[in-house]
């Protein structure tokens, strides 16, 4: 059974990482075992972790990829980058029950737009937009799909992992 993915999508300190987080803790509170993607919009490389970790040095001389397991955890590192459906494939094999997005504007799956600004309306035009999460409720009056202001859609919450289990509104 492949898992649900949902995105959470809008501009840099709007709030993708509050929601997700939240949302995170929500649905592991209920058993589910949650997966997260994120992408990294700015050009600047990823930080990595120390340099004198083996699997870090194993990675610098040559291996494109490297892994360490042990203590209940695995650490990857991979100098390749993928795109969110590799990325999806590769969770899958996990069996995450669901898969939480931050970021990937323009895929096409189920997704939450937050909007801070007017200047963020045009987020609208995105593929597969479900629900929307606004700073000023002034940006949105007129839509068809449920809106909820940041400072109160916590209070909503339920009815929001709902929705992204079953993927429709109740």
């Amino acid at each position: 059974m492949r898992p649900v993915v949902f995105q959470i999508v809008g501009y840099k300190n709007s709030g993708k990482t509050t929601w997700m987080t939240e949302m995170v803790k929500y649905a592991a509170e209920l058993g589910d075992h949650v997966a997260c993607l994120k992408h990294h919009g700015d050009p600047s490389p990823l930080s990595q972790p120390e340099e004198t970790v083996d699997s870090v040095k194993l990675h610098r001389c040559g291996a494109f990829i490297t892994s360490v397991t042990g203590a209940g955890e695995t650490q990857m590192l991979m100098n390749r980058e993928l795109s969110l459906s590799q990325l999806i494939d590769w969770y899958a094999v996990l069996q995450p029950d669901m898969i939480f997005v931050e970021g990937f504007k323009h895929e096409g799956y189920p997704k939450a737009v937050i909007l801070k600004n007017k200047n963020d309306v045009k987020l609208l035009e995105l593929p597969n937009v479900q629900v929307v999460f606004t700073w000023d409720r002034e940006l949105v009056t007129n839509l068809e799909i449920p809106v909820y202001h940041m400072d109160h859609w916590r209070a909503s919450i339920e009815d929001i992992y709902s929705y992204i289990k079953r993927g429709k509104w109740q």
